[in-house]
């Protein structure tokens, strides 16, 4: 019985390292917040948690208004869910300009300045957008 109920688990969370989950980030939203509670969503969907560990950064200039969204909704496997949004002062609403897995790497960082530059574990660029 205990070698039954051991596979069981073993392939249920091997099943969830290899799901792929879906990402709801919206296109639009007029908050942070509204972002952040969707990525919540998503990191708890695949029931490997009760709370969500969604980690997020904003950056504020004159030219320039971004924010960062990003967590790891798997058990087994490297990839880290990534959205990255744009603020249109005309319409006051956040823009989703990026919504991207990154297999690879179970987090990342996040530096800004004249470009968004999304690193690895090990800081290698992965990804880079630049607002102009």
């Amino acid at each position: 019985m205990i070698r039954i109920l051991t596979a069981v688990v073993l392939l249920s969370l091997t099943a969830n390292a290899r799901a792929d989950f879906s990402m709801c980030g919206p296109e639009k939203a007029k908050t942070t917040a509204e972002i952040v509670a969707c990525a919540k969503k998503d990191d708890v969907r695949g029931g490997l948690r009760k709370e969500p560990y969604v980690s997020s950064a904003e950056y504020r200039s004159p030219e320039q208004k971004t924010f960062v969204a990003w967590y790891n909704p798997y058990s087994g496997r490297a990839a880290c869910h990534v959205y990255l949004y744009a603020y249109d002062d005309e319409k006051r609403v956040w823009v989703r300009k990026v919504a991207r897995v990154f297999d690879g790497t179970p987090r990342v960082s996040v530096e800004f300045g004249d470009a968004i530059t999304i690193r690895d574990i090990t800081h290698k660029t992965i990804h880079r957008y630049s607002a102009k």
